[in-house]
């Protein structure tokens, strides 16, 4: 389905398109889960951000095969008004995700999806902090 319809100009690149929460998909629906509230707030006082809690379904999880770092988290599929980016850090004055690349996404069951990225090479070696970034699209 068209990410956020009433917003983009249209629909020609990769990028304004998404896989449907709907089983068999849904041709010219729109399934978005709109975020309304405070997105600084925190409503369930559990430290994390209201736009951080719509976007993400769980926490950036960390594993190293042969020098390569991976980073997993689940994210809502259908949370339209959402751009999550992985950034990397040596020093955690200075944030970037230019050594980050994604490297899967898996559906699962309740509009969600499981996305890996990995940092491989001299970069992944410097790397020490790691942090998701959720910001308004």
């Amino acid at each position: 389905v068209l990410i956020s319809p009433g917003r983009l100009v249209s629909g020609t690149e990769a990028s304004h398109w998404r896989a449907s929460v709907a089983d068999q998909g849904g041709p010219g629906a729109d399934d978005a889960l709109l975020f309304v509230g405070d997105p600084d707030g925190d409503d369930n006082g559990n430290g994390l951000t209201n736009f951080l809690e719509y976007a993400v379904l769980s926490d950036l999880e960390i594993s190293v095969v042969d020098s390569v770092i991976f980073l997993s988290f689940d994210r809502k599929v259908n949370a339209d008004d959402a751009l999550i980016e992985v950034q990397g850090s040596s020093s955690m004055a200075e944030w970037s995700s230019g050594a980050v690349t994604l490297e899967s996404e898996v559906y699962g069951p309740n509009q969600g999806s499981r996305v890996t990225y990995r940092v491989a090479g001299p970069v992944a070696e410097a790397m020490g902090f790691f942090r998701l970034r959720v910001i308004e699209r």
